[in-house]
């Protein structure tokens, strides 16, 4: 009786490891536990120009940011200012928000997700600011945005910031950026 008991579970234990045509299952891809940013958040942006903060001063209470996020080494434009050389992509933010600073020395960008609208108001980028700068024919050509947001966190780098935007032209443009801002003085330009 014993004999019988232990070859059923024996048969048992062993139709348990096979599956239907009676070969033993081979295991699929595994899952990759850390999601890849570029497939996630789309372009890694290296470098940024220096952040540029004008405090409250087209309207009391609402304070503006500037600056501008390129997926490669920067080149010099004709006017000498910071752009993309072919095949790059830059991008820059003119954000809005209700959280200011005493001056740019004492600046940091706030958290928040930014939206692309009209009006100048907390939460939003202005859309004639905010834009995709290219080199194309020897020369920079800025292409604007129809829709998009920038959201902005804390992270262990200094600032996480993950953009998404719809061009005028129906194609999306997903990228990010992860480390530390540099603020300069708004009256010296971007340089």
């Amino acid at each position: 009786y014993h004999t019988a008991l232990l070859l059923g579970s024996i048969l048992a234990l062993s139709g348990a490891c096979n599956n239907d045509n009676g070969t033993e299952p081979t295991p699929g891809p595994q899952p990759d536990p850390t999601p890849d940013p570029v497939q996630e958040w789309g372009i890694e942006m290296i470098n940024t120009t220096k952040v540029l903060y004008y405090g409250d001063r087209k309207t009391p209470g609402i304070y503006n940011y500037f600056f501008g996020l390129c997926d490669s080494e920067f080149i010099q434009d004709e006017q000498g200012d910071d752009a993309a050389p072919e095949g790059g992509k830059l991008v820059f933010f003119d954000l809005y928000s209700s959280v200011g600073a005493e001056s740019f020395e004492t600046a940091e960008l706030p958290e928040g997700t930014y939206t692309l609208t009209e009006g100048g108001q907390p939460g939003t980028l202005d859309p004639y600011y905010t834009r995709l700068q290219v080199w194309q024919n020897g020369k920079q050509v800025s292409v604007d945005f129809s829709a998009g947001s920038l959201e902005v966190t804390n992270s262990a780098k200094g600032k996480l910031l993950k953009a998404e935007f719809t061009l005028t032209d129906g194609e999306t443009l997903k990228c990010y950026y992860e480390g530390a801002l540099t603020f300069g003085d708004p009256d010296e330009g971007s340089d």
